[in-house]
């Protein structure tokens, strides 16, 4: 991870997150930010990633999943569920996530899901690509 020194306040962070092809796509755990985006650049291979409307209870059904072609840069506002992303053809792929410092210590909300709230990603259940 790097820290860019832009101004007071908030510091952008950047890191490269590993993800790994799945036999199936479950989510499993959802997250948002309250006051910050965050920006995802798929650098090697194409994702899934999936995104939805926050509520209080985190509840699922505003889930959408939306193919990402490498190299297309995702911004995520505020409030926007979120979380771990898919690779499509790859075995493995890096993605660049671009956050403030300490996000994950002072703003984020998150919820591990019971099983019978979980969701399977299928091809079928995609949106277009972003």
């Amino acid at each position: 991870m790097v820290a860019l020194e832009f101004n007071q306040g908030n510091q952008p962070t950047v890191s490269v997150c590993h993800v790994k092809k799945q036999s199936d796509n479950i989510i499993s755990f959802l997250e948002a930010h309250q006051y910050t985006c965050e920006g995802l650049l798929p650098l090697d291979g194409d994702v899934i990633i999936f995104v939805g409307i926050m509520d209080r209870d985190f509840r699922t059904e505003s889930i959408e999943a939306f193919y990402v072609p490498k190299g297309t840069f995702v911004k995520l506002n505020p409030l926007i569920v979120h979380g771990t992303q898919y690779p499509v053809d790859k075995e493995d792929v890096h993605i660049v996530c671009m956050l403030p410092g300490r996000t994950f210590k002072n703003d984020m909300l998150s919820r591990k899901l019971e099983t019978e709230e979980q969701i399977r990603i299928t091809r079928e259940c995609v949106k277009n690509e972003i």
